[in-house]
């Protein structure tokens, strides 16, 4: 055999591996996010306060949770739980941690304001969150050591 044709086979040897993993890495991918559904981690939803219209977030930098039991159509304030400025450190499958402004219903100052959000569960769109928690920094004051009273939040449009 000259070396000509042996550099021929060993060129054909590494092109079918070559090809060879490349289907193998292909089959796996798609095995691997076949059920991606399942992988994406929960959203909540959110109001659009001026079209009186939800819409469902992930990450949200600004948002007007609406409570679970809230009328239908959402013309109350007093049915939301109002945040802007937010910023998250952790966005995971079962929590999301966030800092933030929360405004009382009704009239007041903004207030900083950590938020949990947390219990996803199934429903029309996806997993969504099913629970807020706050906490309020009031001026001069540490830190509360314990969340607040969970608020049951709206999960589906």
């Amino acid at each position: 055999m000259t070396n000509w044709e042996s550099e021929g086979w060993s060129r054909c040897l590494c092109l079918c591996v070559a090809v060879s993993l490349t289907l193998a890495g292909l089959m796996f991918a798609k095995s691997w996010s076949g059920n991606a559904e399942a992988a994406t981690k929960p959203r909540v939803v959110c109001l659009n306060h001026n079209f009186e219209t939800f819409r469902y977030e992930t990450r949200p930098t600004k948002c007007d949770y609406y409570v679970a039991n809230g009328p239908i159509p959402p013309t109350t304030v007093l049915a939301l739980v109002i945040s802007r400025k937010m910023h998250w450190s952790h966005w995971g499958h079962t929590t999301a941690l966030g800092r933030g402004e929360y405004h009382p219903t009704g009239a007041g100052y903004w207030t900083p304001a950590r938020f949990k959000l947390s219990r996803p569960a199934r429903a029309c769109d996806g997993t969504m969150f099913t629970s807020v928690q706050v906490k309020l920094k009031f001026a001069g004051q540490p830190w509360p050591k314990s969340w607040g009273r969970r608020t049951k939040l709206k999960t589906c449009t």
